[in-house]
């Protein structure tokens, strides 16, 4: 009888061994069904040149592809405000370690030497594109003289941080006398939370010239997928009337936590 017994408790715990690698089977499946789809949804569309396959190189380079430049009446004295659109065109993530802008008007030049803010965390991919934007006061160019502007880009490679923020429905309107405001809609790619985010936003005429970029951050925090709008003020932009002058915007952002 106890042989009998032994039997049936031994058959009983093969039964049991054999349901629980069954269900642990199909519970290791789901997730990496889950990642797949996320990784094919988190490919930023601004993907022109760049380089997805995973496996990068050393060359940290950056080249600018257009500038901007305007001197305008500032609180005091000439401001004189200066732009660019850059590219990453190595084959590995970078910053911008220092930027050196010259800007020069008849036999005035003047040489401005930064590192833009929190650029730490503004890590461009392979063939991405993104602006900085500079507001220079106690300038001695005049206000509203032709300016040109010449920029050298400091690159440097950097690990890949934090999430990519897509940035669309971009529009400006002209709501006060003095000022433009610029409304879009933000959304989290990556499936990375982050607390604070950088935009970047570039403006172009009817014939695709750059004409100038603006930068803000928007305090929120965001979970991957989530989409926030936001309206901004663009105290400070030197161009006028933005809304019948930009023909083309667009956008970059950055995700990331201190």
């Amino acid at each position: 009888m106890k042989k009998l017994i032994a039997a049936t408790m031994a058959l009983i715990m093969m039964f049991m061994l054999c349901a629980c690698k069954e269900e642990a089977v199909d519970d290791a499946a789901v997730p990496v069904s889950n990642d797949g789809a996320d990784a094919a949804s988190a490919v930023p569309e601004n993907t022109a040149g760049m380089n997805t396959g995973g496996a990068y190189g050393s060359n940290a380079s950056a080249k600018v592809l257009s500038s901007a430049a305007y001197a305008y009446a500032g609180t005091s004295a000439s401001t004189l405000y200066a732009a660019v659109e850059y590219e990453n065109n190595g084959d590995c993530p970078i910053v911008i370690s220092s930027a050196k802008f010259t800007a020069s008007c008849g036999g005035i030049s003047e040489t401005h030497e930064f590192t833009p803010e929190l650029s730490e965390y503004i890590v461009l991919l392979p063939g991405e594109r993104s602006y900085l934007a500079q507001w220079i006061p106690e300038s001695s160019i005049e206000p509203g003289a032709e300016v040109t502007l010449n920029a050298e880009l400091s690159a440097k490679a950097h690990d890949q941080r934090g999430a990519r923020i897509k940035v669309d429905h971009l529009f400006v309107a002209d709501n006060y006398p003095s000022l433009s405001t610029l409304s879009g809609r933000l959304t989290c790619q990556t499936g990375k939370r982050c607390s604070t985010n950088m935009i970047y936003v570039g403006f172009y005429d009817a014939e695709d010239r750059f004409i100038g970029a603006w930068y803000f951050s928007k305090n929120a925090l965001f979970d991957g997928g989530e989409q926030k709008n936001f309206v901004i003020d663009m105290n400070g932009f030197p161009i006028k009337k933005l809304s019948e002058k930009a023909a083309g915007i667009k956008g970059i952002g950055f995700g990331f936590d201190f």
